[in-house]
């Protein structure tokens, strides 16, 4: 029996007492008395819907196994993904418009290529698959986490803006608090024109725009609403695609921009909000170390993080005003009589918001590979991956004789530990300008680097009418004290020394959550 067949027998599974059936079998419940058909086909690689008025009609690829790319899976892994594409086309045929031939002429008349709809009407349907208190009568399997992470392999860094989307839909990030950190590595224009749903438009950072209209798709309610997001994605990014995205075919019809793919993609290359960034490296350009020490000092790394996750949520309770009611007692009213004799522990509404600017010069070597550095540096990254900060992770360097910077913030934290500072200095001065609208965004930005900066100083009076909270931090390992805190004052109005990186992450969370 192939994989394919065996995918198919698990997805028309019957639902009886000790199992909840397969995904095709809820289909056939849910849209009774509209009929599901089940095709095979071995010229596509992939699997598709489509409603021919009578009928919900599925048809699977014979090679559809193969698109679990993803290394070192097994067979059951790719079966386990061709169920979940399985329920995917279930998906469409319950949220997906039944008209397709009118969305066709739509896209036509806009001249919007077919893939870019099959792009976000994919991520829309599988996000609201996803949450079932807002798609609820998606029986069996609503609620449940799709899991494409665990079966195909996804970009490490792009400047494609639909690359970056389908990354956001693998990683189910409308699901997360940070969708940011899901992003790859952004190696295309900084600042693009983004173009809200009110049409008016405005200067903001690539990633933030790519986020925004990732947001905007998942809050669809039909496949009709994505048309307007559409239209102004368009305008913000062109119309380039590769050929990994979803089908160019809507109801068999194929899409008029295939053929004139190759002119938009040179439009797109002379657009000035594609063009790529020199100084922003990819991750397997930067300089790295890999030896088995490094996965040594996770542990310690752990450690910090365990004490800071203590101290941050804690310091996110605050006390609110007595009242009737409450989880703790008041003494003096309680003795007095006062009916008020009650106070409770309220949350902090939302999450802090962190950018951590590393600097990898090679003064910062030994400081980083025996000082604690690596492991100060994983542990906030363990704190985004555990939800308790918003962590916007960037590297700097002088590299080759050229600035060189790169956003980090998807690495998890064995990967940002396996890091080597070498570079010939450090340009913090000219990363803080490449990224000084997410600095304005986020409530602390620590800048950790030994103060030993050849680039010049630091504006600090700028990004303070900014409203930045600029910090510097460092481990301070070698050398005398007093030298590196002079070094601080002359670049910095506020710094944290410490000798034991743990001791250091305590100071600067303690700064950080008294804000």
């Amino acid at each position: 029996m192939t994989i394919v067949e065996q995918a198919i027998n698990t997805a028309k599974r019957n639902i009886t007492a000790r199992q909840k059936g397969g995904v095709l079998q809820h289909l056939a419940i849910d849209e009774n008395p509209i009929q599901v058909r089940l095709k095979r086909s071995s010229s596509i690689q992939s699997a598709n819907w489509v409603f021919d008025g009578s009928a919900h009609v599925i048809t699977v690829g014979e090679r559809l196994p193969a698109a679990a790319d993803l290394a070192g899976i097994t067979d059951k892994h790719r079966k386990d993904f061709c169920v979940a594409v399985l329920r995917h086309e279930a998906e469409h045929a319950r949220q997906t418009s039944r008209d397709p031939r009118k969305i066709a002429r739509i896209l036509k008349e806009e001249k919007i290529p077919f893939r870019l709809l099959n792009l976000f009407e994919d991520c829309r349907i599988e996000h609201r698959a996803g949450k079932a208190s807002v798609f609820p009568f998606s029986r069996g399997h609503s609620g449940t986490a799709w899991g494409w992470k665990k079966w195909q392999a996804i970009a490490s860094s792009t400047n494609n803006p639909t690359e970056a989307i389908l990354t956001l839909k693998i990683c189910e990030a409308g699901s997360k608090s940070a969708p940011y950190s899901y992003l790859p590595e952004w190696t295309g224009a900084e600042y693009v024109e983004y173009f809200n749903s009110k049409k008016t438009k405005g200067t903001i950072s690539a990633r933030k725009a790519i986020v925004q209209y990732y947001r905007r798709a998942i809050k669809c309610e039909t496949t009709e609403d994505l048309l307007p997001l559409l239209i102004d994605f368009c305008k913000t990014f062109g119309k380039s695609f590769e050929h990994r995205f979803p089908e160019d075919e809507i109801a068999g019809e194929k899409c008029p921009c295939t053929d004139e793919q190759p002119e938009n993609l040179r439009e797109m290359k002379s657009r000035p909000a594609c063009e790529a960034d020199p100084s922003a490296l990819a991750w397997n350009d930067w300089p790295q170390a890999y030896d088995g020490s490094r996965a040594a000092s996770l542990p310690q790394a752990r450690r910090i993080a365990s004490k800071l996750a203590s101290l941050i949520k804690n310091g996110a309770k605050r006390p609110t005003r007595v009242s009737q009611s409450g989880s703790r007692l008041h003494v003096p009213n309680v003795i007095s009589g006062n009916s008020a004799a009650f106070r409770s522990i309220k949350q902090d509404a939302g999450k802090r918001k962190i950018c951590l600017v590393i600097d990898q010069s090679g003064s910062m070597g030994g400081i980083w590979e025996t000082g604690g550095g690596k492991e100060f540096c994983a542990a906030f990254r363990m704190l985004a991956q555990q939800n308790i900060l918003d962590v916007q992770i960037i590297l700097t360097a002088k590299l080759n004789g050229k600035h060189a910077h790169l956003n980090a913030s998807g690495r998890n934290p064995e990967q940002l530990m396996q890091l080597s500072p070498c570079g010939g200095a450090e340009r913090v001065q000219a990363t803080l300008r490449k990224y000084r609208h997410d600095l304005a965004a986020a409530d602390s930005v620590v800048i950790f680097t030994d103060g030993a900066l050849t680039d010049g100083d630091i504006d600090t009076d700028y990004y303070r009418r900014q409203g930045v909270d600029l910090l510097a931090a460092c481990v301070n390992v070698y050398g005398s004290a007093k030298s590196m805190r002079r070094a601080m004052n002359q670049h910095f109005a506020k710094s944290f020394i410490s000798k034991d990186a743990n001791e250091l992450a305590q100071r600067l969370a303690q700064h950080i959550i008294n804000k």
